[in-house]
């Protein structure tokens, strides 16, 4: 979000990024926004490869996320309702995928 303040003592309008931050909001010039991205970029690291992997669980876990029983999960793969990964007997689901297919 980018909001424009003058300050008090001139009448130009300085360019301000405004960060929500808990209860308070930081507001920041380009060049101290600029310098916080690139002190936070050398802090937290780029996102791994395993850090995007899929979330593999099986019907207690997709219970777990979503509050919808275990047995409707069961159920609804057996019917091909869900995306959903049959491993012989056991049957898995990508919490991704069938979020996405929830919001079709």
């Amino acid at each position: 979000m980018v909001a424009q303040a003058a300050a008090p003592s001139c009448s130009a309008v300085n360019r301000m990024v405004i960060v929500p931050f808990g209860s308070a909001v930081l507001a920041l010039n380009d060049a101290d926004f600029e310098e916080a991205l690139t002190r936070g970029r050398e802090i937290v690291p780029a996102a791994s490869p395993s850090a995007t992997a899929p979330q593999i669980v099986d019907a207690a876990g997709a219970e777990a996320a979503t509050g919808v029983p275990a047995s409707w999960w069961l159920e609804a793969a057996r019917r091909g309702d869900v995306p959903h990964l049959r491993l012989g007997k056991y049957v898995r689901f990508d919490l991704t995928k069938v979020i996405e297919a929830a919001q079709k």
